[in-house]
């Protein structure tokens, strides 16, 4: 996951966070594995050509969990 969120941010969304070890709020998607979570905040548009060609460029953002 580490790996996902440097891969997005060197394709341009700055603002892609870290995973964390702890369940974050305020997020549109979360990503749940090995005792990590990876969450995509509101402020980024999931459906923004931006972001698709980044989740693209880095083989994809893992499924999502609520």
């Amino acid at each position: 996951m580490l790996a996902t969120s440097k891969c997005m941010r060197t394709h341009g969304l700055s603002g892609f966070p870290d995973p964390t070890t702890t369940r974050p709020f305020g997020a549109s998607r979360v990503v749940y594995g090995n005792g990590l979570y990876l969450w995509i905040p509101i402020s980024i548009d999931t459906n923004s050509p931006a972001f698709k060609q980044a989740a693209n460029a880095c083989h994809g953002v893992p499924p999502t969990s609520r």
